[in-house]
């Protein structure tokens, strides 16, 4: 989110609302990996529930289990 400029955000939250207005139970979940900080994330999860997300979650990868299991 740090590279992305105040009107490119505002443009993000402009559509996220509109599409939670018309979808307000819908789940919002952020994907990453570990090049991405934890400001960053969490700095996403606050815009999306600026813009009216009621549930906003961290989507994950199934840990991968040793061979021969």
């Amino acid at each position: 989110l740090t590279s992305a400029t105040r009107e490119e955000l505002d443009t993000l939250v402009a559509k996220v609302a509109a599409f939670v207005r018309q979808n307000p139970q819908v789940p919002v979940l952020i994907g990453g990996d570990e090049r991405v900080g934890y400001g960053k994330v969490y700095g996403a999860m606050v815009l999306l529930q600026q813009a009216g997300a009621p549930r906003v979650g961290l989507m994950s990868a199934p840990a991968e289990l040793p061979q021969g299991r």
